[in-house]
């Protein structure tokens, strides 16, 4: 169905971001990430935390765009354990004066997702979509490849998800592939594996590095896939007091933490 441009451009980078989010663990596991562009200028940092339970996943969100407007983004969400199945999520924007809160939930047994809709406290259409098995939240797709190299991940995976700002009109279900590639000069000299990642909704090809542990350590947009800029974004992980991560927030006069 038709989208607006604006609506496109940030659910398709927000899923890139999902991408980088920390591997399925036992414990509660919390990563932060960086991203340049082509020409090595931080547009953006982000963390993320995954807390698993017997029954449920929650993951904490948080994301600071700098370019090429500031933005804030947060999301707290759960999703079943097994199935990945979403089971509610609160997602929150700041963009100048504008403020978005999103609130998704599966409802009737199962059967329905609903999402409730408010820009600046005014409420917003609610949305009503037929949940399909198999689906599930983007920024649950780390959990989801770690269970693809769990049982051997040999040839393509399709898999399908929503985008959790996607709230324009209807509530669309994307597609997706993974299908690993050989190593090239980086995934043998950091011992990752290079994955090759299909986005068929916007016709967009990216390339992730997975260390053993199935968390993404790199993320690749070729120049001119990106749809928000269609400039190159290189996605990496660092540490939370990193050097990188400090400098690329000191540049842009954001706080850091102290030592």
């Amino acid at each position: 169905m038709k989208k607006s441009q604006a609506t496109t451009a940030t659910v398709s980078v927000f899923f890139l971001l999902g991408f980088a989010l920390s591997a399925f663990a036992a414990a509660p596991t919390e990563n932060h990430y960086v991203i340049t562009d082509g020409k090595g200028t931080c547009v953006e940092t982000y963390s993320e935390k995954f807390v698993p339970g017997n029954k449920e996943i929650k993951v904490e969100y948080q994301r600071n765009i700098f370019a090429p407007h500031a933005k804030t983004e947060t999301i707290a969400g759960w999703a079943q354990s097994d199935t990945l199945a979403p089971l509610r999520y609160n997602y929150q924007s700041k963009e100048g004066n504008t403020q978005v809160s999103i609130d998704g939930s599966l409802i009737e047994n199962g059967k329905v997702f609903l999402i409730k809709h408010r820009i600046n406290g005014k409420k917003q259409k609610d949305l009503r979509a037929e949940f399909e098995p198999g689906l599930f939240l983007s920024i649950y797709f780390p959990v989801w490849i770690k269970k693809q190299f769990e049982k051997g991940l040999t040839g393509t995976k399709q898999f399908q998800y929503i985008f959790e700002d996607q709230v324009v009109g209807n509530v669309p279900v994307y597609k997706g592939d993974i299908f690993p590639v050989a190593p090239d000069d980086y995934a043998k000299k950091t011992k990752t594996k290079k994955i090759r990642v299909t986005l068929q909704a916007q016709n967009v090809v990216n390339f992730i590095w997975i260390n053993d542990q199935a968390t993404i350590v790199r993320f690749e947009v070729p120049s001119g896939s990106d749809v928000e800029t269609g400039a190159q974004r290189i996605v990496e992980r660092v540490e939370s007091k990193g050097e990188k991560e400090q400098q690329c927030k000191a540049k842009l006069g954001l706080p850091t933490p102290s030592k």
